[in-house]
């Protein structure tokens, strides 16, 4: 219906500007869509993939005939009227009936009902009608002539030829009717109306990204919304895409560092000269793109050692990153392989409102640190950071990250990752454990990717314990490996010893999976309200799947019979959902397409015909058990990577216990991205918990 952009085409040459990005969320209907379709035609005319086993044999010839890519789009597109993947003009025409009908009941897109659009819109409208009208008058009793009639209305009106006559008229007439039942609804109210301190909630509830992109509307947008534009900094040491390999020019390697940190300083210069936008970040990124982990492919190994983020080429970047800081009050930082020596420490310790902090690859001094940040630092500075986050190198056995737990002497959070599945890294060295104070203020720990030999944890534990008393409500150890069950033991044994108050806990990674694994759990935290337990098949299984266990499912539900709060069980049992159960055999019967309207889960009510050994719809009695011996269950999931079959716990007053089963994550089309199920029991690898 509406002709192309020209925007989306140069003008001289006719050449497709394309990809085209479809702003996320869509600002007009089903403009995704119809990006879609646009680039896969783009993609088609450009790469000769033409499907010419579906249209004509000539068509290939005919598209090398045209002149410029928009006409080639053009013909492929009317060549491909039946397929959505390319027509882009079908859904053009789709779009201007929704925008017409929109109008009239008040349900429109992103770029608003305003009166203007819509006399453009009306106006359209009636040529439309009156070219029809004269189309019905004149229509010819010959058929062909009448179909040479609609082709050349359909032509003059940029309209898909899989579009019908008949068709078209009905959704005339749809519109017709929605727009004789009301006039046109404007919008009254628009963004631009709200006052400076809604826009400013609104930019807060933003990713940074999209405050960025709202507030370059308008001006006015733009002033109420100037502390979310500035809201995250980035300072950045850039590896270059071109560097020399070490064999021809070791120097120049080093050349090209000098030059990035360069860069870096001038970035943090323009900072400084304006305190207009140094007093809005509260958020501050900082990244070194040179870390030792890129000498795997040869390069940045040089002559007198490896590049690292301690070399003395980074001295003036430490010294100016430490003068940006006292110049801002952040929130939340974020650290990439930096090295955090005491004058970086000093600054860090002294920002008051600084809560979140994630250091990544990053490194402390080696010797005395924690000594010295106890002593003197730590006299004159309370660190405020209570949430922490850290990822080590743990190919290098480069411990002196967990120097920086140190610095958070109230720390509420901690998540530790390690950089591979199949190493894992270590705890602390036990030198460290006096100054690691924050071992008793973490109310939720999760470590990700720990080594797998669990004793060193376990006397970390025991010696906290033996000077305080946990606060930990939370705990997760996942292990790429198999975790032996006592080891995992005595590791809650000295939670216990520290009178953790444990609600959830998370054990991915057991090797034994036994049921004396669970009377210990009963044992120590009756009051557990969340448990997920995850069992390695052996050793080649890093990865969470599904784990045959040593005993049958129902015989680890009478071991959990202790947990009388418990709300929430997960585990990676090997259900299979359709095979055979011995509960109500002789009610269950073979499975027949139900109606249409109705849904899973299917009961024994939908079935129907003789009894068959397969399809049996009864998974959830593999719950039952667990909903029995634990009278407070909710939820019982089953769960690999993510939650993919979970079955709902509801009791009546009398005692009856019902149960619903739902499939959820990747058997109903979980993708990455997408909302993690049940994230506040087990959160997942590359997050942990809000």
């Amino acid at each position: 219906m509406f002709s192309d952009s020209e925007d989306e085409y140069e003008p001289d040459t006719g050449r497709y500007l394309g990809p085209i990005q479809t702003p996320v969320p869509p600002l007009r209907l089903l403009q995704d869509k119809e990006y879609r379709a646009k680039n896969a035609t783009y993609e088609a005319v450009t790469r000769d993939a033409i499907h010419t086993d579906e249209t004509d044999n000539d068509l290939t010839e005919r598209l090398q005939a045209l002149r410029t890519e928009k006409e080639k789009m053009h013909a492929y597109c009317e060549e491909m009227p039946w397929s959505e993947h390319y027509n882009w003009r079908h859904v053009r025409v789709s779009r201007f009936f929704l925008e017409m009908t929109g109008y009239h009941t008040g349900d429109l897109d992103l770029t608003g009902r305003t009166q203007t659009r819509y006399q453009k819109l009306r106006q359209r409208w009636t040529l439309l009608l009156n070219d029809l009208e004269s189309l019905v008058m004149n229509a010819s009793p010959d058929p062909v002539i009448e179909a040479e009639q609609w082709n050349a209305f359909r032509n003059r009106w940029k309209i898909s030829r899989i579009l019908r006559f008949g068709e078209f008229v009905m959704l005339i007439g749809r519109c017709l009717h929605v727009m004789d039942g009301t006039g046109p609804v404007y919008q009254k109210l628009f963004l631009a109306d709200l006052p400076p301190e809604i826009i400013g909630y609104i930019c807060d509830a933003a990713a940074p990204s999209d405050a960025r992109s709202l507030s370059a509307t308008s001006r006015y947008i733009r002033h109420s919304s100037l502390k979310n534009v500035f809201y995250t900094r980035r300072v950045l040491v850039a590896f270059p895409a071109n560097i020399p390999p070490l064999e021809e020019d070791a120097q120049s390697q080093k050349n090209t560092l000098v030059q990035a940190i360069s860069t870096a300083l001038a970035d943090m210069d323009f900072l400084l000269s304006r305190p207009d936008i140094l007093r809005r970040v509260r958020d501050l990124r900082v990244e070194n793109d040179w870390y030792p982990r890129r000498t795997e492919s040869g390069l940045l190994v040089l002559q007198d050692g490896v590049i690292n983020s301690r070399m003395p080429e980074f001295a003036p970047f430490y010294a100016r990153l430490c003068d940006l800081l006292t110049h801002i009050t952040p929130r939340s930082m974020s650290l990439h392989d930096i090295y955090i020596g005491p004058q970086l420490a000093a600054q860090l310790a002294s920002q008051q409102h600084l809560r979140d902090l994630c250091v990544d690859y990053s490194s402390a001094p080696s010797t005395d640190f924690p000594l010295w940040l106890s002593r003197s630092l730590l006299h004159t500075a309370t660190p405020s950071i209570t949430n922490l986050g850290m990822t080590l190198n743990d190919t290098t056995n480069d411990t002196t990250s967990w120097h920086i737990l140190a610095l958070c002497p109230t720390l509420r959070q901690l998540f530790v990752t390690g950089e591979s599945a199949y190493n894992g890294f270590l705890p602390p060295e036990s030198t460290l454990w006096p100054h690691l104070t924050a071992v008793h203020t973490i109310e939720r720990l999760h470590l990700q990717r720990t080594y797998h030999n669990t004793w060193q944890l376990s006397e970390w534990f025991e010696y906290a314990a033996s000077r305080g008393s946990f606060k930990m409500t939370h705990v997760k150890i996942a292990s790429g490996y198999g975790m032996s069950d006592q080891g995992l033991i005595r590791v809650l044994r000295a939670l216990r010893a520290g009178n953790a108050p444990l609600r959830v806990l998370v054990l991915e990674g057991l090797a034994q999976g036994s049921t004396g694994l669970l009377d210990v759990i009963s044992e120590l935290f009756p009051a557990l309200e969340g448990l997920t337990l995850i069992r390695r098949q052996g050793d080649r299984q890093v990865v969470t799947k599904s784990s045959r266990w040593p005993h049958a499912m129902h015989e680890y539900a009478f071991h959990m019979r202790g947990l009388s709060r418990l709300r929430f069980f997960a585990v990676n049992f090997p259900l299979e959902y359709f095979d055979v159960s011995p509960v109500d055999f002789d009610v269950v019967r073979v499975y027949q397409p139900p109606p249409e309207e109705v849904r899973w889960p299917i009961t024994v009510d939908d079935l129907e015909g003789p009894p068959e050994p397969y399809e049996m719809f009864d998974a959830y009695t593999v719950a039952l058990p667990f909903a029995a011996y634990c009278p407070s269950l909710e939820i019982f999931a089953i769960t690999t990577w993510v939650p993919i079959w979970k079955c709902d716990v509801t009791r009546s007053v009398a005692g009856g216990i019902y149960l619903k089963e739902k499939c959820i994550g990747p058997k109903k089309g979980y993708k990455i991205g997408d909302t993690y199920a049940h994230a506040e029991w087990d959160p997942p690898n590359a997050r942990t918990w809000e």
